[in-house]
């Protein structure tokens, strides 16, 4: 559920599926492309560049994949700890994620049992912050110290 604080600052709250969570870094997607136009890459030079590109992206492609590995096992796990979770009775972890820029960092977490009682509580949280009856940090700054 999307609430935004009367500051404007925009937040997520929802619940977490599986007990941990991706380890993303903070991305800065802001920049540009450090080149220029290679032209037809015909002669030594451009050989020279698009070999050395090449080398470059290759890591990126290998974090690509281990990325998209780690997504699909995550996907086969899923149904698992779902049955578990009612099963067993296992805590749904309720998130608070700042919406800024690519990366949503958690703000609050906490812990509720039952699928009904944990979407009442998102329910009221979102309405507390919406309110202004609970402050979440409002920007990465606020969150890191």
């Amino acid at each position: 559920m999307m609430t935004t604080a009367p500051a404007g600052t925009s937040y997520s709250v929802t619940r977490r599926w599986l007990p941990w969570r991706r380890k993303a870094k903070d991305l800065d997607m802001t920049g540009d492309f450090p080149g220029g136009d290679f032209g037809g890459a015909d002669d030594l030079l451009g050989v020279v560049l698009v070999v050395v590109l090449v080398l470059l992206l290759l890591p990126i492609l290998a974090f690509a994949l281990v990325v998209a590995l780690e997504v699909m096992l995550l996907l086969l796990l899923l149904p698992f700890y779902v049955v578990a979770r009612m099963v067993l009775g296992v805590h749904w972890e309720i998130e608070v994620r700042l919406r800024t820029g690519l990366i949503w960092p958690v703000v609050h977490t906490e812990k509720v049992p039952g699928w009904g009682e944990s979407g009442l509580r998102i329910n009221e949280l979102a309405t507390e912050i919406r309110d202004g009856r609970v402050v979440m940090p409002a920007t990465v700054e606020e969150l890191r110290s």
